[in-house]
């Protein structure tokens, strides 16, 4: 099977798997046959499902709900002919703006960036435009003015959260389509992801402390919202004009929960976020965008108070975390593909990974010896810089037949570090764990 890579992004995202794609198509045809579905169990931005599109039958799962949004927008059919033209979309856009700049003139006028700034007045302003979290008249306009109200001054300047907020409400009227719907909703998290000032992502915001910080800030105030729009827009059109022949369905489950439901013989791809920062943390406004439920927010970042605490992120209950989804694998008799990179911020040693997979993989049959032969294999593997592929545990180190045999697969590159820092990358080993129904 050949991934596709000319499929559109959706957002910036830490760990995104287009860097790495190729990797994931080798471990795919590692396997001999083809499997009834493929279930992309930690989906994040759905790289897979862009990859997989007119490929296979998709399983698309992440406990975050706006994966499922872009899930969608990657495999789902579309009526073209029956849509609202984006001209439309974006005059119902305006028409929302104009009005609320209307009534809220006094924030209109005050909160322009048309204009050079000291660094004092810039932050003084910026200042002013958080305060907008107090305002309680917004409600009175209509019921669309989360990210005015929240996020004004923070990653997007007010007249950008007027622009969100506008849009949201149009997306709405769209509900009804569940492809056009997930499709515009897309298309608004990569405008806002392209007008926000911050790092990447969405952990903090950045507050100048020197004119060049400002200067910079300044590029990302002054951006448009419906320009990214549209662009993404006309992208996706060009690329899902032709027929997804294979079934899909989405899901916001935890990984247990989903393999609970998964068809036997089915074939798992697990890229479990295994390091100490939650990706709630840094893509909780996205969650707020799809939901649009008015959270309560803490701290400087404005968090959701109800993020979710992935077990993945925490030393003391990692490693139950992947003896519970091997188990979960293992029992509807499944073959797993497990990314894996070498990484100094992973709440699990390698060792350790290596130890539960084979022991909850194939129960009873991994003694200490095994073990460390599967060890000292991946060790050489790792050190040999020419090797592609090895194979840690087979059959024939136990004299009897395995439930699954374990490999490896390996690719070395630059993993983005998603800042505006000097050092843009850094290098790292991927691989991937393959473990193979006998």
């Amino acid at each position: 099977m050949n991934l596709r890579k000319d499929f559109p992004s959706v957002t910036k995202y830490m760990g995104s798997k287009t860097d790495v794609l190729d990797l994931i198509e080798k471990g795919i045809n590692y396997f001999e046959g083809e499997h009834s579905w493929i279930c992309d169990l930690f989906a994040g931005s759905a790289t897979l499902s862009g990859a997989l599109r007119n490929k296979a039958n998709i399983i698309s799962n992440d406990i975050q709900q706006y994966s499922a949004v872009f899930a969608s927008t990657y495999l789902s059919n579309y009526n073209w002919d029956e849509y609202a033209d984006i001209s439309v979309i974006t005059e119902k856009a305006t028409e929302r703006v104009n009005l609320f700049m209307q009534r809220y003139s006094e924030y209109a006028e005050k909160f322009k960036y048309d204009r050079e700034f000291s660094l004092l007045e810039f932050n003084e302003m910026e200042s002013s435009e958080r305060e907008l979290i107090k305002e309680r008249s917004f409600s009175s306009f209509d019921n669309y003015y989360l990210f005015t109200q929240n996020y004004s001054g923070t990653y997007w300047s007010f007249e950008q959260c007027v622009w969100i907020d506008s849009y949201r409400k149009v997306i709405d009227e769209y509900r009804q389509n569940e492809p056009f719907y997930n499709l515009l909703l897309t298309c608004l998290i990569y405008a806002m992801a392209y007008n926000s000032q911050s790092t990447g992502h969405y952990a903090q915001y950045r507050i100048p402390e020197t004119d060049s910080s400002k200067e910079d800030i300044l590029i990302y105030r002054r951006k448009n919202i419906t320009d990214f729009f549209i662009r993404k827009y006309a992208e996706f059109k060009d690329f899902l004009l032709n027929e997804n022949q294979y079934t899909f369905r989405t899901s916001a489950e935890t990984d247990i929960e989903c393999l609970k439901g998964l068809p036997q013989g089915s074939l798992v791809y697990a890229d479990p976020p295994y390091c100490f920062v939650h990706y709630s943390r840094f893509y909780h406004i996205l969650e707020t965008l799809v939901r649009y439920d008015y959270p309560k927010i803490k701290y400087k970042g404005r968090y959701r108070d109800d993020r979710y605490q992935s077990e993945y992120c925490i030393k003391t209950q990692v490693s139950d975390a992947f003896e519970q989804m091997f188990s979960g694998i293992r029992n509807c008799q499944s073959d797993m593909i497990l990314s894996y990179t070498n990484s100094e911020t992973n709440t699990i040693d390698f060792s350790e990974l290596l130890k539960i997979c084979c022991e909850t993989f194939n129960p009873g049959l991994i003694s200490s010896e095994i073990h460390n032969l599967s060890l000292e294999r991946s060790n050489e593997f790792f050190q040999d810089k020419s090797a592609e592929m090895v194979k840690v545990l087979v059959s024939e180190d136990v004299r009897k037949k395995l439930e699954y045999e374990i490999a490896m697969i390996k690719k070395p590159y630059n993993h983005s570090r998603m800042g505006r820092t000097k050092t843009k990358t850094i290098p790292v080993t991927e691989v991937v764990i393959i473990a193979k129904h006998l």
